[in-house]
């Protein structure tokens, strides 16, 4: 009974010690996995994680579902780019609709 709870204790100093550091700003699959270990062990409990790294809860509950579903792997972010929609497409390349141009000059 007291030997497991010097290892759990034990580990969650480990685990603690492997935490980035508070002011960390660049969050690579690894630190966030750090977060998560320490988060499901109970060494950390998640709105004082939360707290501590300026995250949202929301944001540490995605980390935590992601890791379990598919392990650090899942914690990579890639930024999304989102399309932009032109009706005219003039105002996307600054000239007229080239193909369009090309087209009614072959009709003709």
């Amino acid at each position: 009974m007291v030997e497991d709870v010097i290892e759990r204790l034990e580990t969650w100093g480990r685990l603690l010690s492997d935490l980035p550091p508070v002011d960390c700003r660049r969050w690579t699959p690894l630190r966030k996995s750090r977060v998560v270990r320490a988060v499901r062990s109970g060494a950390l409990v998640p709105r004082a994680a939360a707290e501590r790294y300026g995250i949202s809860k929301e944001e540490l509950r995605d980390w935590l579902l992601r890791d379990q579903l598919a392990g650090t792997a899942a914690l990579r972010v890639t930024r999304r780019i989102i399309p932009r929609v032109h009706e005219d497409r003039s105002a996307v390349h600054g000239r007229p609709d080239a193909i369009g141009a090309e087209r009614s000059a072959s009709e003709s």
